[in-house]
């Protein structure tokens, strides 16, 4: 068996792969960043005036024949007013992979719930991650700080 570590595609994914009897796994781990308007992040809270939940997608970050092995919500800065809750799903909306609970405070985590099993079939296609956003007492164009990380990890099939 080799292993061979490598940053693949951006500075975003990082991973291993390991050779065995002429199959090749990729360990890969992808980080997303979601942060205010204007903040570049990787993706933006839009500034409505209102609390409805925000639906926001990371895009196709889980590629064809991929298993999805962990996921990580962090709250990498408070969000200075109100409340803020956050999901993460495959769909607009979803909570397949984690379910809404709060994350505005600088270091509060939401992980996959340690019952999951294997949390989404393998797709033949990349498949897409969600995250939704729901606000508590205040509008979100009242923020003025606040970003999260989303942490995926995942073995990448599609190499054999």
């Amino acid at each position: 068996m080799t292993l061979n570590g490598y940053i693949a595609g951006s500075n975003r994914v990082k991973g291993a792969s390991y050779s065995n009897g002429g199959k090749v796994q990729s360990f890969l781990s992808k980080v997303v960043t979601v942060g205010l308007d204007g903040s570049g992040a990787d993706v933006e809270i839009s500034p409505d005036a209102n609390q409805t939940q925000q639906n926001i997608s990371l895009g196709a970050i889980l590629p064809a024949k991929a298993r999805l092995i962990d996921a990580i919500v962090e709250c990498t800065t408070t969000f200075d007013t109100g409340t803020v809750d956050a999901q993460l799903g495959n769909a607009s909306g979803g909570t397949q992979i984690i379910a809404s609970a709060n994350c505005d405070a600088s270091g509060d985590l939401l992980g996959v719930a340690i019952s999951s099993n294997m949390i989404l079939a393998i797709n033949t296609s990349a498949s897409s991650v969600w995250i939704g956003l729901v606000r508590g007492v205040a509008n979100w164009d009242t923020l003025t700080t606040g970003a999260l990380k989303v942490k995926i990890a995942y073995i990448d099939h599609s190499l054999d």
